[in-house]
């Protein structure tokens, strides 16, 4: 009877611990999520390290996923490619070299996102209007996607 009644408290000692831990696990959990303001964040700031380096693919992947329908990686990289070029003559950087975009604020309202960004050539911060142009996002299914208010100025059609 001694040995039943033991093993009786040692399954219940080890559903209290598990209870415990299950706890500990939540509350761990719980702490430890990202606001959607740092998701976006977070999101945006890997899309303008890729634009900086000019990788137009990996970019195209951040958008809603019908606009990357409605805007094929061809098309896209070919409109940024061009855009670029022409911009780095218009403000004398040098082939070779390029500018660079960085996050420098994120507001969300929703399941809607804002991202202003900077634009900078050798440390020096470049006023482009960007600054009064925030670029716009929606969290879709737990994820914050770029979704241009102009699909068409942003990859227009050949005609």
């Amino acid at each position: 009877m001694y040995s039943q009644s033991f093993k009786h408290h040692i399954g219940v000692a080890r559903v209290a611990v598990l209870g415990i831990q299950i706890i500990a696990f939540l509350m761990i959990a719980g702490c430890s999520s990202i606001s959607p303001e740092a998701q976006l964040n977070n999101r945006a700031t890997d899309v303008y390290t890729h634009v900086t380096n000019g990788d137009w693919q990996r970019v195209h992947g951040y958008f809603l996923p019908e606009f990357q329908k409605f805007c094929s990686i061809e098309q896209y990289t070919d409109k940024n490619v061009k855009g670029m070029k022409v911009l780095n003559h218009m403000l004398g950087i040098p082939e070779g070299d390029s500018l660079e975009f960085s996050v420098i604020e994120t507001r969300v309202y929703g399941s809607a996102g804002q991202v202003f960004i900077d634009i900078s050539y050798q440390g020096k911060s470049l006023d482009l209007g960007q600054a009064n142009s925030p670029r716009e996002w929606v969290l879709v299914d737990g994820e914050w996607w770029s979704n241009p208010e102009d699909w068409e100025k942003e990859c227009p059609k050949s005609s």
